[in-house]
């Protein structure tokens, strides 16, 4: 993001982040991976099997989507996990997983992450701004049925319809995408 900075303050004050898209758009792989958990647990003809299941994967396979997500977020979480009530809230607002989980996202992990960039954009001059963040944007976001957000192991499907014909189609289509990793 700094170096980012550095070089768009050359030419521009202003620019237009991400945030916030993988959020409202189920972008993140986390969401992808709880959610096809979701839908094996749902299966008609699995039913029967969770148990055998829960015993082949985790004991806590197929329950508890709200305590799934914060060990995955957490890397693990251990016995004591003072945010888990935090994500039980924000699960709250949603019937969906993959909602609940943005949901959980934007409330709990996307503030530090603003801050970061906003301080890196600051740095060099610019000012930072997040479409995806207007609060329009959120309020359709997770109005739009969550299939049309992920499906068939696609992730952010109707954003990436939006945008074909906008954005060249390397872009749309890349699969190399890495979140920001702390060293």
């Amino acid at each position: 993001e700094f170096s980012l900075a550095r070089l768009a303050s050359r030419h521009v004050k202003v620019v237009l982040g991400g945030q916030g898209a993988d959020e409202c758009f189920g972008g993140y792989v986390r969401y992808l991976l709880m959610g096809i958990e979701e839908q094996l647990a749902n299966r008609e003809e699995l039913k029967h099997y969770l148990p055998l299941a829960r015993f082949f994967w985790r004991d806590e396979m197929f329950s508890d989507y709200a305590r799934r997500y914060y060990q995955l977020v957490r890397r693990g979480g251990g016995a004591r996990m003072p945010g888990l009530e935090r994500v039980r809230q924000a699960f709250g607002a949603h019937t969906h997983l993959i909602d609940q989980m943005g949901r959980a996202d934007i409330e709990l992990s996307l503030p530090s992450l603003i801050t970061m960039n906003d301080r890196a954009a600051a740095s060099w001059g610019l000012e930072n701004r997040t479409p995806f963040l207007d609060h329009r944007i959120v309020e359709l976001a997770f109005q739009i049925p969550p299939d049309l957000k992920i499906r068939d192991m696609e992730q952010k499907v109707i954003l990436r319809k939006v945008a074909r014909g906008l954005v060249p189609d390397s872009i749309i289509d890349r699969k190399d995408k890495k979140g920001l990793i702390v060293p």
